[in-house]
């Protein structure tokens, strides 16, 4: 079985409790993240790194010009993660009022 077809079974399936000894998934959780390990690229970066390069990210979106593809990584994380998406949408306000 491969891993997206698990991760939809698990998705519509009854919540089952798990045994970890760290922390307890239930089935929508673990199948959320199996759907992350099943997109994740070898090329992504991690939370650092996205906020590393998300000032040049935002400085090519708002000047109008197409974001260079060394970047694009940069946009598969923010597709992924809350937390940088938040950071970059609070710095894109940042910098439009600035620019104002």
């Amino acid at each position: 079985m491969v891993l997206s077809e698990l991760a939809f079974r698990l998705k519509t399936s009854t919540p089952v409790s798990h045994k970890v000894t760290k922390m307890k998934l239930n089935s929508v959780q673990l199948a959320n993240l199996i759907d992350l390990i099943v997109t994740a690229k070898a090329e992504s970066i991690g939370c650092d790194g996205c906020y590393e390069l998300m000032d040049q990210f935002a400085q090519a979106e708002l000047d109008g010009q197409t974001v260079p593809q060394s970047l694009e990584i940069v946009r598969t994380h923010l597709e992924l993660c809350k937390c940088c998406r938040d950071e970059y949408a609070a710095l894109l306000t940042a910098l439009r009022a600035i620019s104002e």
